[in-house]
């Protein structure tokens, strides 16, 4: 069985790297505002925003590259689906995955005229910056902002991001009520759910390493959403072991029944579906079995 001390040290966040992120985040949104977004007219507004496990304090030794979102703020997206009537008061700009493309190539130009060519590419869903300029390696994922309007008050609204993958797939993520759901979440756990992430994913990553699984498999982030849906009574066991292994029963347990009304952290759409940004849950089942695995034999 995986020693105690192994389980505690897995539970620590790797604050140096925080530290780096942030400061990652600060170099490029300096070289976006100089280079003035190349290419683009006059008149595009935008803000960055660091995401992902550095921002939710969930990251683990050797976490990647830092997630950076730039937003484009002089325009939105919407989603009037629950409230038509809403649209007429509440118009969003024309033409958005244009206004997203524009926003896209000026991010990607001016990127390259500040870091170099050879240190920029351009992925399916990120822009990857990896120069010596910077602290750590970067994706930067050019967004529009987006608002998903609610029924209940007219012009009520949830404010979140959109992007248009390389191949043409929407990409809707709501990352201030990820983070804000997370925060929540680890109050009601007595402070252990940031920390039990972590557990989690040191487990993915001893399992990628081990090549028991493949790294986009188990994504980190939906490894995290996995933990989200867990009862808080099993989080906040406030012994390590009783702890992990009260999360792999119930983990077990809803992957019988297919991890039904299984949520992302932020609770605006489900893990798991035949969409390419949701988890098949034969791969999340595999996941959980094979870190069961580990934690029994290691």
């Amino acid at each position: 069985m995986i020693e105690r001390r192994k389980l505690e040290r897995w539970t620590k966040a790797e604050t140096a790297d925080q530290d780096e992120a942030r400061d990652t985040q600060r170099a490029i949104r300096d070289e976006l505002e100089e280079g003035r977004l190349e290419g683009v007219s006059d008149g595009l507004e935008f803000a960055t925003y660091l995401q992902g496990s550095y921002r939710n304090t969930t990251m683990v030794y050797d976490s990647g590259d830092v997630d950076i979102l730039v937003i484009r703020t002089d325009k939105y997206h919407a989603d009037f689906s629950d409230t038509p009537e809403t649209s007429a008061e509440h118009a969003p700009t024309q033409n958005p995955r244009q206004m997203f493309e524009e926003h896209a190539e000026g991010v990607y130009r001016t990127l390259q005229a500040q870091y170099g060519t050879r240190s920029v590419e351009r992925g399916d869903k990120a822009i990857e910056v990896d120069s010596k300029d910077l602290p750590l390696g970067a994706d930067v994922v050019p967004c529009l902002q987006y608002r998903r309007f609610w029924p209940r008050q007219s012009g009520n609204h949830m404010k979140g991001i959109v992007f248009w993958t390389a191949e043409g797939t929407k990409v809707v993520n709501f990352p201030r009520r990820h983070r804000i759901m997370g925060e929540q979440y680890n109050g009601w756990c007595a402070g252990n759910y940031k920390s039990t992430v972590r557990v989690l994913k040191n487990f993915r990553n001893t399992l990628v390493a081990n090549g028991t699984i493949e790294k986009e498999d188990a994504p980190s982030y939906f490894v995290e959403c996995l933990l989200s849906n867990v009862e808080v009574s099993t989080i906040a066991h406030g012994d390590i072991r009783d702890r992990i292994e009260g999360v792999f029963e119930e983990l077990e347990s809803a992957a019988e029944g297919g991890f039904p009304d299984y949520t992302v952290q932020h609770g605006m759409s489900p893990l798991f579906g035949e969409k390419s940004t949701q988890w098949n849950t034969d791969q999340a089942e595999e996941f959980v079995r094979a870190a069961r695995t580990l934690y029994e034999e290691d």
